[in-house]
């Protein structure tokens, strides 16, 4: 055999191996957003928990809520004396805005024809030809860039034999031309500052118009939204409540809390929805893991097919023959396993993400055991060893759902994904 054929052997071996990677790569995608979008759906379920636990804004359930989850937030930040603070707060400001002159009289000030929105317009009109008379100097070339180094000035500070000096000696005459003008420091500049200084006073006066017109309108806008807002007071402090709970939620042992319950149906189901899907998320990240274990796997395997394409490359094979031991033919009988293999776990992962049935979970059964509802079988170890071994070391759930032909094509997958650990050779 020589090193070309070798060569064609290896190239051949890695393609193969680099399209496993990629189809590992490519599940590990797609499993990696069903993961975060369970996360997503655990936190909606646990807003949906605290709106079970704090259905209302009242003193029997807020210690409802505590009772029944080891809150204690609701007793040293009680959000009904914060609602009863902010009312009065509200009420206060409300007061004092319409018995403000500038509120009475907000229609008088900054109407279309009020005394502020006329004064404005006026000094408008008055700024206008002092800022045409400016942008005359400003918007010459370089005229900005003069006045800032002080040109023509005793705070100019170029000297002569730098080249900046006569750089700006020229641009100043330049302006001068265009002016009209002689001198640029005994003619332009004070003109300059004649004109700036008139229209800097009168812009002045217009701006402060302009500050008085918004602060009306500000104290409408702010009377306006605390009327809007008192209404709705008791709305707003009870989604706070259940967010202040949800936090506490998303750090809580769910399952401990199952315990603790008295029977409140809406209260169960969405304490059994979070867990699930608790749980979920966090098989869903074991898979992704072990499907990048095996993808980093084959991604070696492609690299040291690599190696060994660049070496038969070499020209000192060039004239050589090698037997069959130099090359790897257990990939080809291997290849077909693994692709069944990835068929096998997608249709596992699908099964997974897919399932959302956890109407008749019992609360009082391990967080783990909503695999067996979902697949029936245990996780694959190759893939899910933490499952796994949790699977392995306990007895079947007590409660299982009714098997059905979907359920049990999973089911053989996990089973038969397990069996194919023989090929691993190649990660």
């Amino acid at each position: 055999m020589r090193a070309v054929e070798v060569v064609r052997h290896y190239t051949s071996n890695r393609s193969i191996v680099q399209d496993l990677a990629d189809s590992w790569k490519d599940l590990g995608a797609d499993v990696a957003q069903a993961r975060l979008n369970a996360d997503q759906a655990f936190q909606d379920s646990l807003a949906r928990l605290a709106r079970a636990f704090v259905p209302a804004l009242d003193e029997a359930s807020l210690s409802r809520a505590e009772r029944l989850t080891g809150f204690r937030g609701f007793t040293r930040r009680s959000p009904l004396k914060a609602m009863a603070h902010e009312e009065s707060t509200l009420r206060k400001r409300i007061a004092a805005i319409e018995g403000d002159e500038r509120y009475r009289r907000r229609f008088a000030l900054v109407g279309s024809a009020g005394e502020l929105t006329l004064k404005e317009a006026e000094l408008a009109g008055l700024v206008k030809p002092w800022r045409a008379d400016l942008d005359r100097f400003e918007t010459l070339p370089h005229f900005l860039e003069l006045v800032e180094v002080g040109y023509d000035t005793p705070g100019f500070a170029d000297s002569w034999w730098q080249p900046a000096y006569w750089k700006h000696w020229g641009q100043g005459d330049d302006v001068c031309r265009e002016l009209g003008m002689e001198d640029f420091g005994d003619d332009v500049l004070p003109e300059w500052r004649r004109v700036k200084g008139r229209h800097d006073e009168v812009e002045g006066q217009r701006r402060r118009v302009e500050d008085e017109i918004r602060g009306v309108h500000d104290l409408v806008r702010e009377r306006d939204e605390a009327v809007g807002r008192l209404p709705h007071l008791a709305q707003i402090y009870l989604a706070g409540a259940q967010e202040f709970l949800k936090g506490f939620l998303a750090q809580a042992d769910l399952p401990l809390l199952s315990e603790w319950q008295d029977d409140d149906r809406a209260i169960e189901m969405n304490l059994t929805v979070a867990i699930g899907l608790s749980s979920k998320a966090t098989r869903l990240q074991e898979l992704v893991e072990g499907i990048g274990a095996q993808q980093q796997g084959l991604e070696l395997r492609v690299a040291k097919y690599r190696r060994k394409v660049t070496k038969y490359q070499r020209g000192k094979y060039a004239g050589m023959h090698f037997d069959d031991r130099v090359l790897d033919r257990g990939l080809s009988a291997k290849s077909e396993k693994y692709r069944q293999r990835i068929a096998k776990t997608r249709k596992l992962a699908d099964r997974i993400i897919g399932f959302d049935d956890w109407a008749d979970h019992d609360l009082a059964s391990d967080p783990h055991a909503w695999w067996h509802d979902a697949v029936g079988k245990s996780p694959p170890e190759s893939l899910m060893p933490k499952a796994h071994r949790w699977y392995a070391g306990s007895s079947p759930p007590a409660r299982t759902r009714r098997s059905d032909p979907a359920q049990e094509a999973v089911a053989e997958a996990a089973g038969a994904i397990g069996s194919l650990d023989d090929v691993g050779y190649l990660s």
